[in-house]
């Protein structure tokens, strides 16, 4: 393939008009790096770290919600509501199926309620965000250390562990098919939220 001088301008169109085009790169250039260091570069390395990568970019979606909402937003609380979901979906389950029925709405419920609390600091106390979720995350740490000391469950519930290892076919984590789902609707939301 020749590049001319007209196939310049039109590549670099294209790299322009798909602005995640160079995380993807870098990712890949990450991956390649790492596999060759480690004398593992293969495709169940690449599911592996799919699979891994899936949980941090549902928190990056969520922390990149925050930042669009401008005025130098950011949720210093997301680890720490994190862990308290852990252990309250773990807890709440109890290693059982139903009761992880009841788990995951009320780990949701909290975490949103969690939101809630951050958006009122903010927007009505006008707390600047990063201290206001920083308080928030402490606050947060304080409930874990507290539920920890009364924390006796060892198991997970089967359905959540599916979730977490399960594969599509053998080979697609279903945890990072969730995440593509996640991330086709949050663009086509952002796309909708943009051409109003």
């Amino acid at each position: 393939m020749r590049f001319g001088s007209k196939s310049l301008p039109v590549s670099l169109r294209v790299v322009k008009e798909i602005p995640w085009i160079w995380a993807a790169i870098g990712s890949l250039a990450m991956w390649i790096a790492l596999g060759l260091f480690a004398h593992h570069l293969n495709l169940e390395s690449l599911i592996a770290t799919s699979t891994n990568a899936s949980f941090l970019a549902i928190v990056a979606l969520g922390q990149m919600l925050v930042i669009t909402t401008g005025g130098g937003a950011i949720d210093l609380s997301i680890p720490n509501v994190i862990t308290l979901s852990a252990f309250l979906s773990a807890g709440i389950a109890s290693g059982s199926n139903l009761n992880a029925i009841y788990a995951v709405p009320v780990v949701l419920l909290i975490g949103a309620s969690i939101g809630v609390v951050n958006a009122f600091s903010v927007l009505a106390l006008r707390i600047p965000p990063i201290i206001a979720t920083l308080g928030t995350g402490y606050i947060v740490t304080t409930a874990v250390l507290i539920y920890n000391q009364h924390f006796t469950t060892a198991y997970v519930a089967p359905v959540l562990v599916h979730i977490a290892r399960d594969r599509i076919f053998g080979t697609f984590p279903l945890v990072l098919l969730i995440t593509v789902a996640i991330v086709i609707l949050l663009s086509l939301m952002l796309d909708r939220k943009s051409t109003r």
